[in-house]
């Protein structure tokens, strides 16, 4: 883990939705500054609303989101309709702890990390998210601000609903809430794992699971690299920087992973699979069980 970063991240690419004064306010001090950009997307000033008319894009996303498995043709369409488009560049900021949630986001292309920043002041990684999944929440009825904060760790694009109009949205079509409990069911899951992990396993076995999640969560082929530090991938595994420096050496060495500057990326899936079950020797001594977590600066 590392300390919150003294430096904060502006100029998030946002457009209001409604033309309500406190939503119009909210959205001009997101965008100061970036006129141009919202041009660029097709707003001809701030206040202006986006044309309603879903690109193919916008429609393909919606037909390929969990949150939206089981809507009919008509209803997707609906939805895409209701869509706003937003690019981030990498490491720019999505929204903050504690933001009002205006907005459901859902990833369009390109992966976002959700972090929260403890009562000492450390930043801690929750969870990476690529294409197809909700950022956080479900807009205001359900969460008036967000839990965590979200970054674009690459380029992205993300698509925008306002969020009493995406309640709305909800309440016409009930398979959308239904959506929604499974896409909380599974993040749960997923932390009871971690907790499980950093409880009970070696710190070999928890980087091979990271590794192996993040393959399986991505949209491209295990042999593609993801651009997760090592400093990230110690707070995801719980252990030092040093230690998972060295195992990445390691495992480079005997070519199970390839690591360059654009990230990690798996060469020999089935060691690791043996890896992340304890079947495979590891170099690494008793002495690393790593279940103490380490600050990272």
């Amino acid at each position: 883990m590392y300390r919150k970063p003294a430096a904060t991240f502006e100029n998030i690419r946002a457009v209001p939705f409604s033309s309500s004064p406190e939503r119009v306010a909210y959205g001009r001090r997101l965008v100061h500054g970036r006129a141009h950009e919202q041009k660029a997307h097709g707003f001809e000033s701030e206040d202006r609303a986006p044309s309603n008319h879903p690109d193919a894009f916008a429609l393909r996303c919606v037909r390929a989101s969990s949150l939206f498995t089981g809507l009919t043709a008509a209803a997707q369409l609906e939805v895409a309709e209701r869509a706003v488009q937003r690019s981030f560049s990498s490491r720019e900021v999505i929204f903050r702890e504690d933001d009002p949630t205006l907005y459901v986001d859902v990833i369009g292309s390109g992966t976002v990390k959700l972090t929260r920043v403890s009562k000492e002041g450390w930043e801690v990684i929750l969870r990476v998210e690529r294409a197809g999944s909700p950022v956080d929440g479900l807009g205001a009825h359900y969460e008036p601000v967000h839990t965590t904060s979200a970054y674009a760790m690459r380029d992205c694009c993300i698509l925008s609903w306002d969020a009493v109009e995406f309640a709305s949205l909800a309440a016409r079509h009930p398979i959308l809430q239904r959506n929604a409990a499974l896409v909380m069911t599974r993040r749960l899951k997923l932390l009871q794992d971690s907790f499980c992990d950093l409880s009970t396993a070696r710190v070999p076995q928890r980087l091979a699971r990271v590794l192996l999640r993040l393959a399986a969560e991505g949209p491209s082929s295990p042999a593609d690299a993801w651009g997760v530090s090592r400093e990230e991938l110690a707070q995801m595994t719980g252990t030092s920087l040093f230690t998972i420096s060295r195992l990445l050496r390691e495992w480079a060495e005997r070519q199970i992973v390839y690591v360059d500057r654009s990230g990690v990326a798996i060469e020999n899936f089935a060691t690791l699979v043996r890896i992340s079950e304890d079947n495979e020797e590891s170099s690494t001594s008793s002495n690393d069980s790593g279940r103490v977590q380490t600050a990272i600066r």
